[in-house]
This record gives C-alpha cells, structure tokens and sequence, in this order.
C-alpha cells in the first residue's frame, strides 16, 4: 500500500475540505476550507492546512478524462505529488482520492542561502 492517502471532498457552497494522511506515520493533514480558483488560466481547488501540521499547501488540478494531479508541500522541505487521482462516486457522495508512495525533498533554489 502507498504511503500517503488524499481525499478531497465538497462540503458546501463551493468549498472543500482534504484530509492527507501518512499512513506509515498515522499523521494526518486536515484542509478544511479548500476553494476553487484559476492557475495559470485552469481551474484548480486549493487550500491551506488548518489541522494536523501547519504550514501545509494543497493543489489540485484536473488532468483530464475524469483524473486529477494533487500537490501538498510545507513550502520548505517537503512536496507530495499524487500524479493519478481519481473521481470517486458511492452513497456517501462524490471525492477525489490520490495515493503517493513518497514524499519528495524541495531542492534548495539557486543563488538561495542555505
């Protein structure tokens, strides 16, 4: 089973609310007040981390054909990809859900100090 486990799901009036989960660790990331918004001129749903570890920014993005791409980082060392969500659909409603196997480091920028 992958390490980390996302699932993004509508609450109300256009908001969302994400739970990341490390499943290897038990620490989960809450986002609870996840909106939709324009990147780049696509509609992607973002939202700060507001439970669990602070600091946390969530992204995510249609890739087309029913599949969405997902990004969480600390905007400091740390960024989880999850490249293939999926639309998922039961009694409870409708979600995205994403597992990645690893989190990877934020390369230090050029020309930045360490």
């Amino acid at each position: 089973m992958p390490r980390y486990h996302l699932s993004l799901t509508p609450i109300d009036n256009g908001l969302y609310s994400a739970m990341l989960m490390d499943t290897a660790m038990r620490w989960p990331i809450g986002f609870r007040s996840c909106r939709r918004t324009r990147i780049e001129g696509r509609a992607a749903i973002v939202g700060s981390s507001t439970d669990g570890l602070p600091g946390w920014e969530l992204t995510v993005r249609s890739a087309g054909e029913g599949m969405f791409q997902a990004d969480a980082t600390d905007g400091r060392d740390w960024t989880i990809r999850f490249p293939e969500c999926v639309l998922e659909q039961d009694d409870a409603g409708k979600r995205i859900e994403g597992w990645a196997e690893e989190a990877e480091i934020i390369e230090e920028k050029k020309g930045e100090a360490a």
